[in-house]
Formats: structure tokens, sequence, C-alpha cells
């Protein structure tokens, strides 16, 4: 009987040594998923996981397992892209509500380093970039949202802006036309330019001395945007007056009581301001 026992005891302890040396080392499916874990952002939580399939591209000595997975993962705030930029504003719309659950598959690739399974994680395309990013994390100055009263509120105060600088560019243009009709009467009084000064006089002349010591006297006057000299005579320094002739005409561009701006036929511009 004691023999009988004592061979029913070595036959089932040979069997748990062989049963174990049989056992492959695999890495678990925990450390897996708490890798997985680790390496996603926090705005997003894991809520489930599974091992779809798995092999060992190594050997028992040196493994190193692929497994493929599914799991799936909860936004946990609400997630937001950029929309656009402009004049320092960035604009996000929400992409991802908070609570959406998104699936995630992959691969794990895990090889045995002293006594220790290291896990790289590839995961299939950009799922999780996709979902976008929480509006604290958007890498910007001011944030608007797209659809917000911010939002709103930014764009009817541009409009509030853009009415008061066209009401005040109509006024602007109301009294330049309102100068231009009374340019015969703005213009008497001497004008200094980039090299001359020029006299305009109450009896339709107007005398111009260049700064090089040339001078000359013409008939003025003004018919809608166009300020006309008929040349008259013309001296060098203080030589005789000799007959002139000729007209210029240049478009008053702009007019008021203390400035001036023409335009010659070539396009040039010129600009005048008072000194008496």
């Amino acid at each position: 009987m004691k023999q009988i026992i004592r061979s029913v005891v070595v036959a089932t302890f040979v069997s748990i040594i062989l049963v174990a040396c049989s056992g492959e080392n695999k890495p678990p499916t925990s450390e897996m998923k708490a890798a997985l874990t680790q390496s996603i952002p926090g705005h997003v939580e894991l809520n489930s996981f599974s091992i779809q399939a798995s092999q060992n591209f190594g050997n028992k000595v040196e493994p190193i397992y692929g497994s493929r997975f599914n799991s799936t993962v909860t936004a946990m705030v609400d997630l937001y892209k950029i929309d656009k930029k402009d004049k320092g504003i960035t604009f996000a719309r929400l992409v991802t509500k908070r609570g959406k659950q998104t699936e995630v598959f992959g691969k794990i690739t895990s090889k045995l380093y002293q006594g220790a399974w290291k896990h790289n994680i590839d995961i299939d395309g950009s799922p999780i970039r996709n979902l976008g990013l929480p509006l604290n994390q958007i890498p910007a100055g001011r944030v608007i949202v797209r659809g917000s009263d911010e939002e709103k509120n930014y764009y009817a105060e541009i409009e509030r802006k853009e009415k008061e600088r066209r009401i005040e560019r109509e006024r602007k243009a109301a009294e330049l036309r309102e100068n231009i009709l009374n340019a015969r009467k703005i213009l008497i009084g001497s004008w200094r330019d980039e090299n001359s000064i020029s006299e305009f006089k109450l009896d339709g002349t107007v005398h111009t001395k260049w700064d090089d010591g040339y001078e000359q006297i013409s008939k003025w006057h003004v018919e809608n945007d166009l300020i006309i000299k008929t040349y008259l005579k013309k001296k060098k320094n203080n030589s005789d007056w000799e007959t002139s002739q000729g007209v210029d005409r240049s478009n008053l561009i702009y007019i008021d009581e203390n400035k001036y701006i023409i335009k010659d036929k070539k396009g040039k511009k010129w600009s005048a301001k008072r000194i008496n």
C-alpha cells in the first residue's frame, strides 16, 4: 500500500514539473493595458482593453511578442481643434464632446529585459489626436470658440469699429469735396513744398520761387479738382523778367487750411504746407 501511494505522489510531482516547463512566458494582459494607459493623454480615459491575437516573433530564450489589441477610450472633457488664426486671435471649434467613446486599435511589441517586460505601443492611425485638445492646451494667446457668445461679441465689435471708420472716411471725403469747391479761397497765401514757395494772390496770379533762384509768375484758377496755371513770365535770380508760355494742370487730391497735395501729369505727388 505504501509503495502505491509513493508511486502516485512521484507521478503527480513529475506531471507538475512537465506542465511548468512546457508553459510559455507571455506578457501579461494587465501590463499591456497599463502601458497603453500611460501612453495616452490625460484628457482621455481607457475604458476597455482586449488582446485579439498574440505571437512570439523571437524564441523561448529571447521572446519578442507582437500583440494586436482593441480598446475603447472616453473623452474626459470637451475637445477642440484650431479652425483659423486672425490678427492674433485663435478660433477653435468643438470636435469631440465630453463622454464620447472612440475605438482604438493597434499593436504592442513586448520584449523581456532583465526579468521584466518592456512594451512599445503602436496605435493604428491617429484616433486620439483626431479627437482634439482641451481648450487650455491649445497653443495660443487668446482663444475664441466658434459659436460662442464671445465670438458674436468679437465680430460685433469689429463691425462697430468698421462702421465708425466708414463714417469717418465719409466725413473726410465730404469735407474734402467741400474744400475743393472752396479751393479758390483756401489757396490764397504762401505755401512751401519740397523745393519752392508759391504765393497765391487774390488777383488770380501765383508767384513761385524755387530754391535754385528761378522764379515764375502764372495766372491760376481751379476747375473741379484741377489747379490750372498759365505761365506769364519767368526769370533767373536777379535777371530781367522774360515772357513764359505754357500751361500746367495738376490734380488736387487733398486740401485743407494748412496743407494741400497735388498730383502732376506724370503721377508724382507734391505736398505743400501753409507758411502764411
